[in-house]
């Protein structure tokens, strides 16, 4: 009967086929790490010998020809004088506006008819027997990645997983997300029956971290003034450069990835029934590794403050007022935001007896926050970047069961009345 088990086992691995999509929802220079994230993983997928025509890609690609950029059309993910151009044959099906929230939750979906016009069209076309690979590099909050202007929340998330799984697109799917508090992802939301395999960046609580920064950020010798990659991601990317993925384990990598990003708590949610799998059963089965050497990870900058360091690296460096502006505008925002989320918090914390401002309840209602969400954009602007860290108290609202009406009508008299 046990040998009966392995034979059927490794019947379905070599009847699977393997697709990825990646995603970076960040633009802006200063998020230049995120694009050279994702087209390094493009080229570990290539590299590795998955079609490329079963990987789809979005990126708002707007950092290779930024005019910030000294490498024009470039992008490196590790410094070095034989750095590699991760964005030299980096594909990609959807760019700048169409890098949205409501498109990625259709390409996973395999939605066809709702991007006819958008992009190249492409969606996911996986099967039953068939593993999936996602990766998704971005900003994120408490229950919340962000994209260019939209969002997408944690039940959207899962119930795309709960769709898929009823399609059939997929037999087993595993999902790597680099951004702040994503494990907050799948923190008690994301169940085992979806055979879905999700590891994160950091827990539901904290920053992620950027990699390779100002002044570990030279290539050939010139400085990029911009941190080139992501901790957890360039620990997983650089060991699948090196590693025999075709031995190598979804649960070693875990280990390898987790013991290198020393900054953050790399976590994993949902179904672990098949990370004794290889590595290569999601990422390619390529046989040989390309001996990257990667290099020690000494600067490194926490996620929230990137915006506001980059921008004093800047200022530091070309003393251009534009930039001393910018720090001046930063300031204020950051000022305003928190002035506001404190006066939220203490408008409700005497009636609820809740310590609003600092608890971090986990978001279990993520419908509640995106109404919350919106309430706030339509009151008080936009949440952007070090903003984001204060989704925690929108998060913390609901969970005490305080109502959007109650929420939205605080909010109303705070930024408005």
């Amino acid at each position: 009967m046990q040998k009966l088990l392995l034979i059927l086992c490794f019947l379905a691995l070599s009847l699977a086929d393997q697709y990825a999509v990646i995603a970076v929802g960040s633009n802006g220079y200063y998020n230049y790490r995120h694009q050279a994230d994702a087209c390094h993983a493009y080229q570990v997928l290539i590299n590795h010998n998955i079609p490329k025509s079963n990987i789809i890609m979005m990126s708002y690609d707007d950092v290779p020809n930024a005019l910030q950029n000294p490498f024009p059309g470039k992008l490196f993910n590790a410094p070095g004088n034989h750095s590699v151009d991760v964005n030299d044959g980096c594909i990609k099906d959807y760019i700048g506006a169409d890098v949205t929230a409501k498109h990625f939750l259709n390409i996973i979906q395999g939605d066809e008819l709702a991007m006819i016009g958008v992009g190249t069209g492409r969606v996911l076309k996986s099967g039953p027997n068939d593993h999936v690979f996602i990766y998704f590099v971005d900003h994120g909050a408490s229950g919340v990645l962000s994209f260019p202007n939209t969002w997408l929340y944690n039940y959207q998330l899962i119930d795309a997983f709960t769709q898929m799984k009823a399609k059939g697109m997929y037999s087993q799917l595993t999902i790597y997300i680099e951004a702040c508090y994503s494990g907050s992802m799948f923190d008690g939301v994301l169940k085992g029956n979806l055979n879905v395999y999700a590891v994160t960046a950091a827990n539901a609580t904290e920053s992620s971290w950027g990699a390779y920064c100002p002044y570990e950020d030279f290539i050939d010798g010139i400085e990029l003034d911009a941190c080139l990659g992501d901790l957890f991601s360039v620990n997983w990317l650089e060991n699948s450069d090196s590693a025999n993925l075709t031995i190598e384990t979804l649960d070693q990598q875990f280990d390898i990835a987790q013991s290198l990003t020393n900054l953050s708590h790399v976590s994993r949610y949902g179904n672990f029934s098949f990370v004794n799998e290889t590595a290569g059963e999601f990422l390619g089965n390529l046989t040989d590794s390309l001996n990257f050497a990667g290099y020690e990870k000494s600067s490194n900058w926490e996620s929230t403050e990137i915006k506001l360091n980059y921008l004093l690296h800047m200022y530091t460096k070309y003393q251009d007022p534009q930039y001393m502006e910018a720090i001046l505008e930063e300031m204020e925002y950051r000022d305003k935001i928190s002035g506001i989320f404190t006066q939220l918090a203490l408008h409700f914390e005497m009636k609820y007896d809740a310590d609003l401002m600092n608890a971090e309840l986990r978001p279990l209602n993520t419908r509640c926050l995106e109404k919350n969400i919106m309430s706030f954009e339509q009151h008080c602007g936009n949440i952007k970047d070090y903003g984001l860290k204060y989704i925690q108290v929108l998060v913390n609202i609901c969970e005490v069961g305080i109502s959007n009406e109650e929420t939205d009508s605080a909010l109303k008299e705070i930024c408005i009345l």
